[in-house]
């Protein structure tokens, strides 16, 4: 059980979520191990009886495929809920791979060997389809982002698993027979499946729109309005096709190498099964260590930027040792070793930044980058490169390495420029979603270095409007980013900026507050900024000498600041000069020095000064009274809410709202008084009323009392 907990605890996942965060990571192992095994007989097979020139045409099969299975997913999804799709599209993955072993036996033409290696993209993409549409539901905003990775890690140690196992069974089971191990693994993924809609936990979505005529027109309708007007989702879209169409042309180039080194289909599945083994292991310890690490400390373009470099490097090296005697040897372990790096920081780096560019999308616009650039970018990616790997071989009429080294160096720096577009494009999008009235914290976070600093420098020079939404919003973000972001803000030119900077840091310690705002006070004329900044100070225990000076201001605003903040904050001297002050204001004929004292105490929660509140109480200006009367609903005190309640009839408007502001504490006064006979109905439905804008619990018995001992008045109770 401890040994349990601790495992949980280190994978950030809570107790009550262990159960379901296991069978889906169960559920990506199993399937992700069974298309393992298929890949493997499949590719070995194919790289076996075929020349490797015949792979582009495996590529241009594939976009098809991927089309087609896209669009006949997209329309029975519509017609059942994600559980039994689930159940579904799994029974249908494994039967697939088992229909392509039998045919294996009777079908003897070579065009079955290309789909059936094209089919294991239609096997990753639907496995993708079906999983994390449930995960979608299982989870919501703020666990996802707890969570993702932890489930998604199964498919990398199953296949990891999967290839292993592949390497030491081709050899007894041979290489056609591991499909049917694949569709064993496939079918293991169901009893999982089955457990998490038994257990009610999966949300049922049932898709109620109707299939009218043109729906799917307007879908993509709408999707190439997101392409073509989304210039973060086309930037995105055209880099995706860029990544993937450089992975295409070194997967070709590499097995281009392998197919001269090993013949035989038990030879190859065991080299593919042995290699793609490493690969995954890689991509587990990086993912698991280095990624988020990555992320944050390097930010989105530095992250984005290692594997084009990485790349960029090795095919200089690939280009730059044409000339040594043993190169084509050499040119084998180059291209191995870029093909292995290139894997591991596509789906250890570059997936998961991929995911994080997409935050701050809105949530159907993000479900449209996902489809846009897998369903659509990555299938036409596909065809394009295939295309074009079959021009070339059509007129060098053999695999040239060196010629496809300097396409991957073009490639290269497209991708380069790509990603700072991206970069771009998505820090505006940034600046757009969180100054929307519609931004919420939960849908995305901005924890990367380089996005941070950006961030900061938009604090000090962007448009007013632009700096105060961000501060607003991503203040809520308890971390060292927001105490950056207003000292940053603090030096925008704009003086609404800075009051609105000033009153943020009010709302939280903020330790380092002598350091940045005692410049700011010494050299700021803006008595209200000087006053906001002393109430910082005060509020943060800085020095007392600094702020005993403010106390004799000719600003009657920094004056209050002054006393308020050293009289309920400051040192015992402090506090011992600052009370002289105020009971020489309490007496004062004065009516300016008495409201002062009265809005000094109204604006401090659970004030205990009950003697000086009372004596404003009975104030005869009516201002210093109103304040006063705050300042006993803030107070909570019984004693001042008695005597609060009993001016309701005399200042109905003066007692109402200091009433509301003392929450429960005043709800038994309320309740006395709605039983009093001095009570009118007017003046009954109002504290009623006011008893249910009060929300809590305690309001909510008080009505339904009311119900039972006021019928007369049961239209108000129950509009309450």
């Amino acid at each position: 059980m401890i040994q349990k907990n601790f495992w949980l605890r280190t994978l950030n996942v809570r107790p009550e979520e262990g159960w379901l965060v296991k069978r889906l990571f169960l559920l990506q192992f199993f399937q992700g191990a069974g298309i393992a095994f298929f890949f493997t007989a499949a590719f070995a097979l194919f790289l076996s009886r075929f020349h490797i020139i015949e792979l582009p045409y495996v590529f241009i099969i594939s976009s098809f495929l991927l089309w087609a299975a896209g669009i006949i997913y997209g329309r029975i999804e519509h017609k059942f809920d994600i559980g039994k799709l689930s159940i579904i599209i799994t029974v249908f993955m494994a039967v697939s791979m088992v229909v392509f072993r039998l045919a294996f036996e009777f079908i003897k033409t070579e065009w079955f060997l290309y789909w059936m290696l094209a089919w294991y993209n239609v096997l990753y993409l639907l496995n993708n389809l079906e999983f994390w549409a449930q995960a979608a539901l299982l989870f919501d905003v703020r666990q996802s982002k707890r969570l993702f990775g932890v489930i998604s890690a199964g498919d990398i140690p199953a296949k990891f698993i999967g290839y292993s196992l592949a390497l030491v069974a081709v050899s007894f089971i041979g290489t056609i027979n591991l499909i049917l191990v694949g569709a064993i693994c496939m079918m293991a993924s169901i009893p999982f499946l089955l457990s998490i809609q038994r257990s009610g936990k999966l949300l049922e979505v049932h898709h109620k729109k109707e299939h009218e005529p043109g729906h799917a027109k307007d879908n993509f309708k709408k999707i190439l309005k997101n392409f073509s007007g989304n210039y973060l989702i086309r930037s995105l879209s055209i880099l995706s096709i860029i990544i993937t169409g450089s992975f295409i042309i070194i997967n070709f180039a590499f097995y281009a190498g392998v197919k001269e080194a090993y013949h035989d289909d038990v030879s190859l599945a065991r080299f593919i099964a042995f290699f793609l083994a490493i690969v995954r292991i890689f991509a587990l310890v990086i993912k698991m260590i280095f990624t988020g690490r990555l992320m944050n400390n390097l930010g989105i373009t530095k992250s984005l930027l290692i594997t084009p470099v990485v790349l960029l490097i090795l095919v200089a090296t690939i280009i730059l040792t044409q000339d040594l005697p043993s190169y084509q040897k050499l040119l084998l372990y180059l291209f191995g070793a870029t093909y292995m790096l290139v894997d591991i920081l596509r789906s250890a780096i570059n997936s998961p930044v991929f995911l994080t560019i997409m935050q701050p999308l809105s949530n159907h616009e993000r479900l449209r980058a996902h489809t846009i650039l897998k369903g659509i970018m990555d299938p036409f990616a596909s065809l394009a490169f295939g295309g074009m790997l079959l021009i070339l071989i059509y007129f060098q009429h053999e695999v040239n390495l060196l010629t496809l080294s300097y396409i991957v160096l073009i490639i290269c720096i497209c991708w380069i420029i790509g990603i700072y577009r991206v970069n771009k494009y998505y820090l505006k999008t940034i600046v757009k979603t969180i100054s929307s009235q519609f931004f919420n914290l939960d849908n995305f976070s901005i924890t990367d270095s380089g996005t941070v600093d950006w961030l900061k420098e938009k604090a000090k020079n962007g448009t007013e409007t632009e700096v105060i939404n961000t501060l607003n919003m991503l203040y809520n973000s308890n971390n060292e980013m927001s105490d950056d972001l207003l000292i940053a803000a603090l030096q925008h030119p704009s003086q609404k900026v800075k009051i609105v900077t000033l009153k943020l840091l009010q709302q939280k310690k903020f330790p380092s507050a002598a350091n940045f705002l005692l410049p700011f006070l010494q050299h700021n004329d803006s008595p209200l900024l000087v006053a906001e900044s002393i109430k910082i100070m005060c509020n943060n225990e800085v020095d007392n000498q600094i702020i005993l000076p403010y106390l004799h201001h000719e600003n009657a605003e920094i004056r209050k600041a002054a006393l308020a903040g050293l009289f309920f904050n400051g040192s015992e001297e402090s506090k011992s000069i600052t009370a002289a002050m105020l009971m020489k204001m309490l007496s004062s004929e004065i009516v300016d020095d008495r409201l002062m004292l009265a809005e000094i105490l109204s604006a401090r929660e659970s004030c205990s000064e009950v003697d000086m509140i009372r004596q404003l109480m009975n104030d005869n200006n009516s201002l210093v009274r109103k304040a006063a009367y705050l300042a006993a609903g803030k107070s909570g005190n019984n004693m001042l809410l008695k005597e609060l309640i009993n001016r309701l009839d005399r200042e109905e408007i003066a007692v109402l709202e200091p009433l509301y502001v003392a929450g429960d504490f005043s709800l038994p006064f309320i309740l006395d008084y709605i039983n009093s006979e001095k009570a009118t109905s007017l003046l009954k439905e109002k504290l009623i009323l006011l008893v249910g804008r009060k929300g809590s619990e305690k309001a909510q018995e008080i009505l339904l009392s009311l119900l039972g001992s006021h019928p007369e008045e049961y239209l108000v109770v129950v509009k309450a």
